[in-house]
C-alpha cells in the first residue's frame, strides 16, 4: 500500500512536472524570427503576402501567443502534438517511430556503461593505491576528457575506413533485406561503434563514482566486522558493493537527460536515424510542432525513468522503503 501511494504522488508530480515543461519548451521556441511558413516560402523562391497569410491560418500561426499555448496544452493533455505539414504525418507518429532507435542506443549504452563501470570502480576500490587502480584512474581520466563527437570520428576512421571492421553510418544494411535474426546482428554490427563512443564518457564517469563510494562504504563498521569475523573476501565485497552501488543508482537518474542529449550528437556523427536526426530537420525546416513533440516525449521519458530508478533503491536497499 505504501509503494502504491507513493506511486500515486509522484505520478501527480510528474503530470504537473510535464504541464510545466510543455509551457516553457513551447515559450522557448516562440522567440526566436520566423516559422515553417516562412521556410516554406523562402524554398519555394517567395510568396505573395495573401498566400503567406494563408498559410499561417491554416497553421493556426496567426492567433495571439496565449491562445496558441492554451490550445497546444489542450492537445498535450490528450497526448496530441499535433500534425506536421513538411513530413505530412501525426507528430506523435512521426515521433514515435524514430523513438525506437534512440532508445535502443540509448539502452545499450547505458547497460554497458554501467556494468563496465561499476566493475571497474570495485576493481579499483580493492586495488586501491596500486597498478591496477593507477591504471583505471588513468582511463577514468582520459575517457572523461574526450569530447564524444571527436572519438565518434576518430573510431570511423580506424575501424570502419582503415580496418572495414564495422559501418560507419546508419543502423542498419537496408539494402539487405535482412529479416529475423539475420536483421537482429546486422543491426548489432552497426550499434557497436555509436554504442561504445556514447559510453566511453558515463564508464568513466561511474567507475569514478564507484570507486569513492567502495572506498567510503569498505570504512564502514559493517565491512569491518565482516573482515574481522573471518568472511571469504568475495562475500566481504559483494556487501560493500552492494552499499556502494547506491550512489550509481542515483547519478543513472541524473545523467538519464544527459544522455538523450548526448545520443543527438552521436546519431548526427553516426547518421543514426534517431530522434537525433529528426530533430536537427525540424529545427532547420522550423517545425515547431515536430521540435516540442520530441522535447515533450523525451522529457516524459525522463521523468518516468526516474520514477523507475526511485524504486529501485527500496530493492537495494529496503532502509530506504522504510523512510518513505
Amino acid at each position: 500500500m505504501s509503494h502504491l501511494i507513493w506511486i500515486a504522488r509522484r505520478l501527480c508530480v510528474a503530470v504537473a512536472t510535464v504541464l510545466v515543461v510543455a509551457t516553457i519548451n513551447f515559450l522557448l521556441l516562440q522567440l526566436p524570427e520566423g516559422d515553417a511558413v516562412d521556410v516554406l516560402a523562402s524554398e519555394s523562391g517567395g510568396a505573395s503576402p495573401e498566400y503567406i497569410e494563408t498559410m499561417k491560418e491554416r497553421f493556426g500561426l496567426n492567433e495571439p501567443l496565449h491562445i496558441r499555448l492554451a490550445l497546444y496544452l489542450s492537445r498535450v493533455a490528450v497526448l496530441d502534438f499535433g500534425y506536421s505539414f513538411r513530413y505530412a504525418a501525426d507528430v506523435t507518429d512521426l515521433v514515435f517511430s524514430r523513438l525506437w532507435p534512440t532508445l535502443v542506443l540509448m539502452s545499450s549504452a547505458l547497460v554497458l556503461s554501467v556494468i563496465v563501470g561499476v566493475v571497474m570502480g570495485i576493481w579499483a576500490g580493492i586495488k586501491v593505491n596500486r597498478l591496477p587502480d593507477t591504471i583505471i584512474s588513468l582511463m577514468v581520466v582520459i575517457g572523461a576528457a574526450m569530447p564524444a563527437f571527436w572519438l565518434g570520428l576518430m573510431l570511423v576512421v580506424l575501424f570502419s575506413i582503415n580496418l572495414g571492421w564495422f559501418p560507419s553510418s546508419g543502423m542498419e544494411t537496408v539494402a539487405a533485406f535482412y529479416t529475423g535474426f539475420d536483421r537482429f546482428i546486422d543491426i548489432a554490427h552497426h550499434m557497436v561503434l555509436p554504442v561504445a563512443t556514447l559510453s566511453v564518457y558515463y564508464i568513466a564517469l561511474y567507475a569514478r563514482l564507484m570507486r569513492a563510494s567502495y572506498l567510503e562504504q569498505a570504512g564502514m563498521d559493517f565491512a569491518v566486522t565482516a573482515i574481522a569475523k573471518g568472511l571469504p573476501s568475495s562475500r566481504v565485497v559483494a556487501h560493500i558493493a552492494r552499499n556502494a552501488v547506491l550512489p550509481i543508482i542515483t547519478m543513472v537518474g541524473v545523467q538519464l537527460g544527459a544522455m538523450f542529449g548526448g545520443s543527438v550528437v552521436i546519431e548526427a556523427v553516426f547518421g543514426w536515424p534517431g530522434l537525433g536526426s529528426l530533430i536537427y530537420e525540424a529545427i532547420h525546416a522550423r517545425e515547431l510542432n515536430v521540435v516540442m513533440g520530441v522535447f515533450l516525449i523525451s522529457s516524459m521519458l525522463v521523468i518516468v525513468a526516474n520514477v523507475v530508478v526511485d524504486l529501485a533503491y527500496s530493492f537495494v536497499d529496503p532502509r530506504i522503503e522504510g523512510a518513505r
